[in-house]
């Protein structure tokens, strides 16, 4: 089973405490990425059962299975903005290294992988193919943030 199409929803969050609701679609089973933005002294905090793909000193992000009990409430979190995507077909995350960037990575139970890249930048993000708009953290000197999926066909998920 390929993975497909990526679900995607955002939130900015100006008080640091918030929800980011699930994606239109979203369904027990698939695979959750959670991207969390906020300042270098300020904590991102995902609830109980998230696991930690990556934490640097501004961004964190998680993973999990979804659930069907999950899908009953937004996602809290403890952030300035949050990207929350969800892809079916997959069966974990890992941390791949880019130029010296860790990004979270999805692969599939069969074959077939997708590169998730989580960015931050002080202007506009322009790789094209970005999932949704920029999202600014005004907490960070209006920092922006987005999220790329590249969806794979061949085993290895990248030819």
């Amino acid at each position: 089973m390929a993975i497909g199409a990526p679900l995607y929803a955002t939130a900015t969050i100006p008080s640091g405490k918030g929800t980011v609701a699930w994606p239109s679609g979203a369904a027990a089973g698939q695979v959750a990425v959670l991207n969390l933005g906020g300042t270098t002294t300020s904590k991102r905090v995902a609830p109980d059962g998230w696991l930690l793909a990556k934490h640097t000193p501004s961004t964190d992000s998680y993973w999990r299975v979804v659930t069907a009990a999950d899908l009953a409430a937004a996602v809290a979190v403890t952030a300035y903005v949050a990207h929350l995507t969800c892809y079916s077909g997959a069966g974990r995350v890992g941390a791949v290294t880019d130029l010296g960037n860790v990004s979270p990575g999805v692969t599939t139970t069969v074959s077939g992988a997708a590169a998730h890249v989580w960015g931050r930048g002080k202007s506009t993000l322009t790789p094209s193919g970005s999932l949704g708009a920029d999202l600014i953290n005004a907490a960070y000197n209006n920092r922006r943030y987005n999220c790329w999926a590249v969806l794979g066909t061949t085993p290895d998920g990248m030819g």
